[in-house]
């Protein structure tokens, strides 16, 4: 039941940039991409280079390994 709600939640924050702090898999900062499935999250994001271009990386996050998230503010 609060795994639905949650996931109801979250698809209302997609295109927005979020951190997500996970218990297990550490620490994420990007773009919310989208909801895969009641299961997972997929985040876009940047990582810098030191002597190239920063690079774009994909993150699937389990739903359930989400202790804390932060959505950037919202629009008025």
């Amino acid at each position: 039941m609060f795994s639905a709600s949650f996931i109801e939640q979250l698809s209302r924050y997609v295109g927005r940039e979020v951190e997500i702090v996970t218990g297990e898999y550490g620490y994420y900062e990007g773009i919310l991409v989208e909801i895969v499935s009641d299961d997972f999250v997929r985040v876009s994001e940047v990582v810098p280079g030191y002597e190239t271009a920063a690079a774009t990386r994909q993150s699937i996050i389990p739903v359930d390994a989400i202790a804390y998230i932060r959505v950037s503010s919202l629009p008025v």
